[in-house]
């Protein structure tokens, strides 16, 4: 019994032994993290700023670009229509009929322009609340311009010609969009003046090559006043009393037209002739930010490109330091709670890290994990039945009717591919009847799975686009003793379109089908679903 208790005595003080070492290893820890933290206050300080001010300026340059989203999206379906040969004939009426709604739904558009490398053009625009046309044809009447007044979508309500010097194959969103190496891309042009507003914007331009005309390009262009978009980054809110501008790939500020110098100029506005010093004097690093002093204050700024592609006009802001020190002292305090708590209950907690952390590593390991899917869960996919999310299909390439392979099969399902791309995702099932009967991928007679699914990447990339591969998840699951494709489709940050020959068609998901959009009511959707998203 003694020797039991002194066992368990020596037992005992080893255990206190343990838990003093690990309790003055927690301090030792601890004391060694406060006084890096404060032997390094001015870097975390410095650190602080400069996360909060990157994300100011995200935030800022993210707005700019919403608001000139609608731009972007509309010229991509311009472009379409001109691809397809419908903008390809400079019919001034017809134009005016596609070009005027454009105009009508996004009042950020001052005009529409339709120009080719002969030297013609068609430009609809806004004209104190009416609608003009001019059209040019700099090789076969040079210094000529034709003009056209619509009081209403019915036609011109007069017309007349002007002497100009006019050639649109001169103009920056031209050169830009048909410049040599240059994608089938948007450009969007550094600020200029517009010949008819006589008003600094910037253009949105995309060029493309007439199918069975070699050598011919067609360029499409949106005009937009910098004006509205000077009043959209003026009205920003980036801080309490911080502000956002715009500037041009030179570094000068870009102001609305007939703005006046003022005899007195705030603090907040003086700070920004210095910020875009900061910016030209830092090539290399133009996207970081920085502080800049101006008497007794501190200042932050940064700095973002309204397209990353062109750089052609960029968007700042400018922040009082005292606007975020709030967060800063809120992330000290926090700071110092940690500390405080790690002294009081780092003893009492030090057994269970192990066990805490370890839990969590293993639910991050199972995170990490491919995710599968088994039987139980494709019968109970099966058992809700088609839906808005949920499509059968009974085999991918073989028609069962005709008891041959076909290709309207295979595009049967790409239709359903593309509407969850273009709606809010879903999953296909292939090898299950419309009414849930597991029929299998027998009937397509694939050598091996991987076959099976090389074959319906093929198909994706041909049909739809390779760039979509990335929100498609497809894999063989074995249902009984059938073998099931399961598709998983998230909804696309883009429009796909299904290429069937010289076609491309636009689908979505309405209840468990999928409906064909005409091309009159496409740019509608994907404005809506924007605005939802």
């Amino acid at each position: 019994m003694r020797f039991n208790s002194g066992k368990g005595r020596r037992a005992g003080e080893l255990q206190r032994k343990l838990h003093i070492s690990l309790i003055l290893l927690l301090l030792l820890v601890t004391g060694v993290i406060v006084a890096t933290a404060l032997a390094k206050a001015t870097r975390v300080r410095h650190e602080v700023f400069s996360a909060l001010i990157s994300q100011t300026t995200e935030r800022a340059g993210a707005a700019v670009r919403d608001y000139l989203a609608p731009v972007d999206s509309s010229l991509r379906l311009l472009r379409r229509w001109g691809m397809s040969a419908d903008l390809q004939e400079f019919d001034e009426r017809e134009l005016a009929g596609r070009f005027i709604p454009v105009l009508e739904e996004f009042s950020r558009l001052s005009g529409v322009i339709l120009a080719d490398d002969t030297g013609r053009e068609v430009f609809v625009y806004r004209h104190e609340e009416k609608w003009r046309i001019r059209t040019v044809d700099a090789e076969q009447r040079p210094g000529i311009v034709e003009r056209q007044q619509w009081d209403d979508p019915s036609g011109p309500a007069r017309q007349w010609s002007e002497q100009l010097d006019y050639d649109p194959r001169t103009r920056p969103w031209f050169e830009s969009a048909t410049a040599p190496g240059q994608d089938e891309t948007v450009h969007w042009t550094a600020p200029y003046t517009f010949v008819t507003a006589k008003q600094p914007g910037v253009t949105a331009a995309a060029a493309w090559r007439a199918a069975g005309e070699p050598g011919r390009t067609f360029v499409v262009a949106l005009d937009v006043l910098l004006r509205q978009v000077i009043e959209h980054t003026a009205s920003i809110a980036v801080s309490e009393h911080g502000k956002a501008f715009l500037f041009d790939s030179q570094g000068q500020p870009i102001e609305s037209p007939g703005t006046a110098p003022r005899a007195q100029v705030s603090t907040m506005e003086a700070a920004i002739p210095q910020a875009l010093e900061v910016w030209r004097d830092s090539p290399e690093q133009r996207t970081q930010v920085a502080p800049i002093k101006i008497g007794a204050r501190t200042y932050w700024t940064g700095f973002q490109p309204v397209s990353a592609r062109d750089e052609a006009f960029w968007v700042g802001v400018v922040v009082p330091a005292a606007d975020f020190q709030a967060e800063i002292q809120s992330r000290q305090y926090w700071l110092w709670g940690v500390a405080g708590a790690s002294l009081l209950i780092g003893g009492l907690l030090a057994t269970l890290i192990a066990r805490y952390y370890g839990g969590h590593l293993k639910t991050l390991e199972r995170r990490q994990a491919p995710r599968g899917a088994n039987e139980e869960e494709v019968r109970a996919l099966i058992a809700q039945g088609e839906s808005a999310h949920l499509e059968f299909k009974s085999t991918m390439r073989f028609n069962l009717k005709a008891d041959r392979p076909g290709k309207e099969i295979e595009l049967a399902w790409l239709k359903g591919i593309a509407a969850f791309l273009n709606a809010e995702g879903g999953v296909l099932l292939i090898g299950v009847a419309d009414d849930g009967a597991i029929v299998g991928l027998g009937h397509d007679d694939f050598a091996s799975d991987d076959k099976c699914l090389l074959h319906f990447n093929n198909l994706v990339g041909q049909h739809i686009g390779q760039e979509f591969a990335r929100y498609l998840s497809p894999r063989i699951v074995t249902v009984g003793s059938e073998k099931v494709l399961l598709v998983e489709c998230e909804p696309a940050g883009e429009p796909a379109f299904l290429k069937n020959r010289e076609k491309e068609e636009f689908y979505v998901r309405t209840g468990p089908r999928n409906a064909k959009l005409p091309v009159s009511k496409v740019l509608k959707y994907l404005q809506t679903r924007q605005t939802a998203g």
